[in-house]
C-alpha cells in the first residue's frame, strides 16, 4: 500500500490484513503485500465513499458485551461501568435493557 495511505482507515486496515495473513495463511511472504493491496482495492470498489462502522462488540455481537455490562450491574453502578467498559452511561443503560429484554423472550 502506497505510504500517502499510512496514517489513514485504509492505510491501518491494509497493516492489519497484512499481519493477519502473513500469520495465518498459508502465503509466501512476498506475496502478502500484493495480496493486501488487491483486497483494498476491492474494498475501495466496494465500499468507496462509504463511512465504514466496526463495532467494538465481542466478537461482533452486541449481546456478548451486554451480558457483561449486566453482570458487572449492581443496579446503580452506571457510571463506573461506563468509566469500565469506555462508554456513556446512556449506552450502558441501553445495553442493560437490551439484555433483560433478551432474557425475557422464550
Amino acid at each position: 500500500m502506497a505510504d500517502e495511505y499510512q496514517d489513514t482507515f485504509l492505510g491501518r486496515m491494509s497493516s492489519v490484513l497484512g499481519d493477519e495473513l502473513g500469520k495465518y495463511v498459508p502465503v509466501q511472504a512476498e506475496a502478502v503485500p500484493d495480496v493486501v493491496a488487491r483486497c483494498i482495492s476491492r474494498m475501495q470498489a466496494e465500499f468507496g465513499g462509504e463511512q465504514p462502522y466496526l463495532p467494538k462488540y465481542p466478537n461482533g455481537k452486541p449481546e456478548a458485551l451486554a451480558k457483561q455490562v449486566f453482570d458487572a450491574f449492581d443496579g446503580r453502578n452506571w457510571r463506573e461501568l461506563a468509566k469500565r467498559f469506555g462508554k456513556t452511561e446512556r449506552w450502558i443503560r441501553t445495553m442493560i435493557r437490551v439484555h433483560r429484554n433478551t432474557m425475557r423472550k422464550p
